[in-house]
């Protein structure tokens, strides 16, 4: 609140009566009273400034000091004394919409007469009772502002003019109170209106956010239902495929001693008319590595122990040049891929000339497109796979014959017998000999990608199937292995391949034999194929 010095006209009467004198009293006086009224509120107190003008101010400046307060509220109460009135103009800006209230003049002289009629006033008494009349009016003006400022913070707040009127009697405007009450009356109206709009805003916003919530809901149960009916049409798919195939069994002389007839389930990934089977693995427990007893067996196959693998599936097949090539053509997620890397050239031919890192890329690339996780698979499941439930040290008995798998066959295993060499890749499947679970080629044709990190041996295995990498505590191997694909990216690590390969010993060729080479290498020996957990229900 800003009071300037009252403005007084060159009288030497007046000068000497009201200039100095009234400028003292109406500082002196208006800070009490503000202190002692509007004062108190600590969240938007009235603070008032007294001295802070050293002459008048006249209507024509008010504008310039209203344009340099412009961002605090302010009040300011100016008054001009001339020789028998006092005009007072009140002016209010920052707090609500800028306000000038101009205030009928104050006839001080017809006072004072009236005054001086009273013989026990004095002379000099009748101009201090003038000057007081003055600081009340000044008081009146002060607090009218004051309360409209609180009003405008708070449209609740009650006016303290109200309860002044019996101490600035006579002078007491009823103007001003009734502008004060127009003001109350419409800060109130415009706060309820605010107030109801906002209920209203609250209320629509509650109503929004409740249907929302209802379509959220309702969309998240028709996205269960489909789900549900999705994963049901899948499991119906993946499980609802029957393979039926030949399984081999050789005598100890590697001659064909039964070929029965054997089913099991699956599902078909089909790639542009490409076919990929995938056969269901069963959940078991078996002893991964090789017994002591096993004839040609390498240190790093102990400590034989048992393993517990959950069902999953797996690739029937070693993955064909056709397939490689359809997937090859789908956008990239980490790497590029040749379309034909394979050395020996065929369609059914098993790829080869694959690095690890190529490997990896496929899987990546046919899960974005399928919507699964493939993935290689662990070396546990992939000798899980491979025996099929036998101990022997091949799927097809003690020993191997050239008839039933690829490799070099100018060498035995065991007392089995010499046969051909055919120095390349054969067709996946092609020698119609099967194991227990519908895989084909698990000994010869190509050394086969796993997932796992190599080891010299299998102290520390995990024994839950999961792939086994070095420095990770056998960290938790997820369905959804994309999750932490960037970080087995990042593995330098040399790698496991499996199953031997067409320009081998038939020893490399065991269940139990166990090869490594860095990931980023390939070679004409080294192919693989593809696993995929089973989805949880």
């Amino acid at each position: 609140m800003l009071v300037p010095p009252p403005a007084v006209v060159e009288d030497e009467l007046l000068t000497s009566s009201f200039s100095k004198a009234l400028q003292t009293e109406v500082r002196t006086e208006l800070q009490r009273f503000f202190s002692r009224y509007y004062g108190e509120d600590s969240l938007c107190p009235v603070g008032f400034y007294g001295g802070y003008f050293s002459q008048a101010v006249f209507d024509a400046e008010v504008q310039q000091h209203a344009m340099s307060f412009s961002g605090i509220p302010t009040g300011l109460v100016s008054a001009e004394m001339t020789d028998y009135q006092v005009h007072f103009n009140l002016n209010l800006w920052g707090a609500m919409s800028s306000l000038s209230v101009p205030l009928d003049p104050f006839d001080w002289e017809e006072f004072r007469e009236l005054l001086v009629q009273d013989e026990a006033i004095s002379d000099r008494k009748s101009w201090r009772l003038v000057r007081q009349a003055v600081v009340s009016l000044y008081k009146l003006c002060g607090a009218f502002l004051a309360d409209i400022y609180y009003l405008s913070v708070n449209p609740l707040h009650e006016p303290q003019l109200f309860a002044l009127e019996s101490e600035l009697k006579p002078l007491w405007s009823e103007e001003l109170a009734a502008q004060l009450r127009e003001i109350q009356e419409r800060c109130l109206a415009e706060y309820l209106e605010e107030l109801r709009a906002q209920q209203e805003q609250v209320r629509q916003q509650e109503e929004e956010e409740r249907r929302q919530r209802e379509e959220a809901e309702a969309r998240r149960r028709r996205a269960a239902e489909e789900r549900r009916r999705r994963e049901e049409a899948e499991r119906r798919r993946w499980r609802g495929e029957t393979f039926h195939y030949e399984v081999v069994l050789l005598d100890r002389y590697g001659n064909i001693d039964q070929r029965n007839a054997a089913s099991n389930r699956g599902y078909t990934e089909r790639l542009e008319g490409i076919a990929l089977e995938m056969a269901n693995i069963p959940a078991g427990s078996f002893q991964m590595g090789s017994p002591s007893s096993e004839s040609s067996r390498s240190s790093n196959e102990s400590p034989q122990h048992s393993v517990s693998v959950p069902e999953f599936f797996m690739g029937r097949t070693q993955v064909t040049q056709a397939q490689w090539r359809a997937v090859a053509q789908l956008p990239q997620v980490h790497r590029s891929l040749k379309s034909d890397p394979s050395s020996f050239i065929g369609n059914e031919l098993p790829v080869e000339n694959v690095t690890w890192y190529d490997c990896i890329e496929f899987c990546a690339r046919l899960s974005r497109a399928t919507g699964k996780n493939y993935r290689l698979p662990s070396e546990a499941e992939w000798e899980y796979a491979c025996r099929a439930g036998t101990t022997t040290p091949f799927h097809f008995g003690e020993t191997i014959s050239p008839e039933v798998a690829n490799y070099d066959g100018n060498y035995t295993y065991g007392q089995g017998k010499k046969g051909v060499y055919r120095q390349k890749t054969t067709p996946v499947g092609s020698f119609n000999a099967a194991n227990a679970w519908g895989l084909y080629d698990m000994h010869g044709n190509l050394y086969e990608w796993c997932l796992d990190d190599w080891h010299g041996s299998y102290e520390g295995a995990p024994s839950d199937g999961r792939p086994w990498f070095k420095n990770d505590n056998h960290s938790q191997f997820e369905e959804d292995w994309q999750h932490w694909l960037y970080a087995i990216l990042q593995h330098s690590n040399s790698k496991l391949l499996r199953g031997g390969y067409w320009d081998r010993n038939p020893k490399y060729c065991r269940s139990a034999y166990r090869y490594f080479v860095n990931p980023d290498r390939c070679y004409y020996y080294w192919g693989f194929r593809v696993a995929l957990s089973r989805p949880r229900t």
